[in-house]
């Protein structure tokens, strides 16, 4: 697998870019609150209060409040796409369970890293034709390349590539819902939950 992927954009965004630490309590202040209530049911008033900073500094750095969430949800989009490119890299020299496992391990600490703006993003892809639409585009456009490289990695497998990727794509959708919507959801449970989904795909395959 390649060791490259990158799982944590969250922190890049917040904590490993050279940013003024007001823009970094705003954009800390607006993930909260964006992944607690909604981009819509949120002001700049209320991201203001959390993040301690003045309504008028918010609107200077992000010139409005939907600067402020493209600014935290295009890495995200950006990075998506390139992590799931990553995923399906095989290394000859490791059987198909460590594959499988690694793959698996990779993708739930991506989405646990990052399941705040991941569920903002999503809930974005369901009410904004904008961001669905560009959304759409970059994917149609990486799909032909995901592709290859998932039938090359089932190579010698009865198994469809969809049938494959819609496999995997559930168990982690399941994964990822069991996070927001879960109290007290961990790093324990995450482990079990990596097990369980690996097991799962590698059963499908097998």
């Amino acid at each position: 697998m390649d060791n490259k992927i990158n799982n944590n954009i969250t922190d890049d965004l917040l904590y490993k870019n050279s940013i003024p630490i007001g823009k970094k309590k705003i954009l800390i202040a607006a993930i909260e609150l964006f992944y607690e209530q909604g981009f819509d049911r949120t002001s700049t008033l209320q991201i203001a209060k959390r993040s301690g900073i003045s309504e008028g500094t918010i609107y200077k750095h992000f010139r409005s409040k939907r600067g402020l969430l493209n600014a935290i949800i295009d890495p995200m989009i950006s990075n998506l796409l390139s992590n799931c490119n990553d995923s399906f890299i095989v290394d000859t020299d490791i059987n198909i369970k460590e594959v499988i496992s690694t793959m698996v391990k990779n993708k739930m600490d991506y989405i646990y890293n990052n399941r705040k703006i991941l569920k903002i993003l999503m809930i974005e892809l369901l009410t904004n034709d904008t961001i669905y639409s560009e959304v759409k585009s970059r994917c149609n456009a990486n799909y032909p390349l995901i592709s290859s490289k998932i039938h090359m990695f089932l190579k010698g497998k009865n198994i469809s590539d969809d049938d494959f990727l819609r496999t995997l794509v559930s168990d982690l959708l399941y994964g990822f819902f069991k996070m927001i919507f879960c109290n007290n959801y961990g790093r324990d449970q995450l482990k079990y939950e990596m097990e369980d989904i690996a097991e799962d795909v590698l059963n499908y395959i097998n």
